[in-house]
């Protein structure tokens, strides 16, 4: 019998012993994002350890926690008047497309139509400010359509206030795809078509020569209230402005 057979004889008890209390220890927890060593890699691949990357519940939950929070504080940012809006009840859609008017139970300047679908279709409370204050604008100048300076003032805020979702939807593409639901939502019967189209008329005689728009990063100065991720929002546009340069360059 040689004297490593034996060396072995003698160590084996505190082997067995050192695996049951490898077995009895938790699963060490691996860093998100961390480079693994290769003895990590067998923890992994053997069950005794867990990967938070590889857990996509773990991420969804952290995503939903810090939008509820981000959710939060936009909404202790806006008005008081907007913030405490009540949901009205969804109108009749011929009792609501009888007048230019429309139905407006709770008298914020939004038809109850118009504010049931914002309410159900604006992804954040941001948006949904913005969207209720355009169409409060918008409606106002259908309104007074024919009243040229009332008309024409309000159309200005409906411009600043369509910079305003424009630039909180982050994309050229997706703002415009929302301003064409309000706007289908807005004017919806013929009465509205014809004061809608007096009042774009009246616009045009004042508004000739064209303005030079500001870049669109900068249109969230027109949102009338505090953007909480204003810096964020931002640099996603200025990103994707940047990505859409280099896609041309490679054409």
């Amino acid at each position: 019998m040689s004297y490593t057979f034996i060396f072995f004889l003698l160590l084996l008890p505190s082997i067995l012993l050192a695996q049951g209390a490898d077995q009895d220890r938790p699963a060490p927890q691996l860093r998100y994002g961390s480079k693994m060593s290769p003895a990590a890699m067998k923890k992994l691949r053997h069950g005794t350890a867990t990967y938070e990357k590889w857990d996509p519940s773990i991420k969804a939950s952290q995503e939903s926690e810090l939008k509820k929070k981000l959710e939060a504080e936009q909404l202790a940012k806006i008005p008081i008047d907007l913030r405490n809006d009540p949901q009205p009840p969804a109108p009749d859609y011929y009792e609501s497309t009888k007048s230019v008017d429309g139905i407006d139970s709770d008298s914020d300047g939004v038809r109850d139509d118009v504010e049931v679908w914002i309410n159900e279709n604006g992804k954040t409370v941001a948006i949904r400010t913005a969207l209720k204050l355009y169409t409060k604008a918008r409606m106002k100048a259908i309104i007074h359509s024919h009243d040229s300076k009332i008309s024409n003032q309000a159309m200005k805020e409906s411009i600043n206030l369509s910079r305003c979702f424009f630039f909180l939807t982050t994309e050229l593409i997706k703002g415009g795809k929302l301003q064409r639901q309000i706007n289908g939502l807005i004017i919806n019967n013929n009465e509205r078509s014809i004061a809608d189209n007096l009042v774009a008329t009246e616009w045009a005689k004042i508004n000739k020569a064209r303005e030079a728009k500001p870049e669109f990063y900068t249109w969230g100065k027109y949102c009338p209230f505090e953007v909480e991720n204003k810096a964020d929002l931002e640099a996603r546009i200025d990103w994707l402005a940047k990505q859409k340069k280099k896609k041309k360059k490679k054409k």
